[in-house]
């Protein structure tokens, strides 16, 4: 009897207790994931999801593209030679201004696109995953590893990061306007539309403006180096 009540009376087992805390952990980050929470801020975990599907659909279509593309690797040398990764010839300020004109408009409509329902922050970052994976591949059997890690890791990290931030406050808006959708949370959405804008302003753009610096003038650089 006095072991049934430690059990299931008030004092509760130390086991007992773990699994109820992680059983409301994880209903509460499910709960933030589909329809957001009260707080004026995204939770961390819609950030980690994007990074996670970036990082998994790149190696995937790398793989794929590695094991097969070598049959049709002479019908791509037209994509080679128009691929944004291993072009040699920046050095002009018009290259800069397209590249960050062209990642901005990018990461705004990743961003406040998000308001469909989340929908295409996540294809976004799928579809320009799939086009790294590809691209890296057809450099990569084309030349070597080198080529390809001097072509992503300068402007790339900088760059990946500041998509990875849109996207998940693009989700993250997404589950607001669920929210506001169903639950008539007008406020809240108002707050989260103006909180991401303040970020795109004060994060995104200065990390966009660094990595189309590093793309247009030290990438080539690299690029001719490890080409050699």
């Amino acid at each position: 009897m006095e072991n049934k009540q430690k059990i299931f009376g008030k004092n509760k087992s130390p086991i007992f207790k773990n699994i109820s805390q992680k059983f409301k952990s994880y209903y509460f980050l499910t709960k933030c994931t589909f329809l957001g929470c009260h707080e004026n801020k995204p939770n961390k975990l819609y950030f980690v999801l994007i990074a996670n599907l970036f990082i998994l659909v790149i190696a995937f279509t790398f793989s794929i593209y590695v094991a097969h593309i070598t049959s049709i690797l002479d019908a791509a040398d037209a994509t080679i030679s128009k691929a944004p990764l291993i072009k040699t010839n920046f050095s002009t300020f018009s290259t800069f201004a397209d590249i960050l004109s062209n990642n901005s408009e990018k990461a705004f409509m990743a961003m406040f696109s998000g308001v469909i329902f989340g929908l295409f922050p996540v294809y976004f970052i799928y579809v320009n995953s799939q086009i790294i994976g590809i691209v890296s591949a057809i450099v990569y059997l084309s030349s070597s590893s080198a080529v390809v890690l001097a072509g992503l890791l300068p402007h790339g990290i900088t760059e990946s990061f500041a998509i990875i931030l849109s996207c998940g406050y693009g989700v993250w808006l997404g589950s607001k306007f669920i929210r506001m959708l169903f639950l008539k949370e007008f406020s809240g959405f108002k707050n989260a539309m103006l909180f991401a804008f303040t970020k795109y302003i004060k994060i995104i753009i200065p990390l966009l403006i660094f990595s189309a610096i590093i793309e247009t003038y030290v990438t080539p650089v690299a690029i001719r180096y490890f080409s050699k």
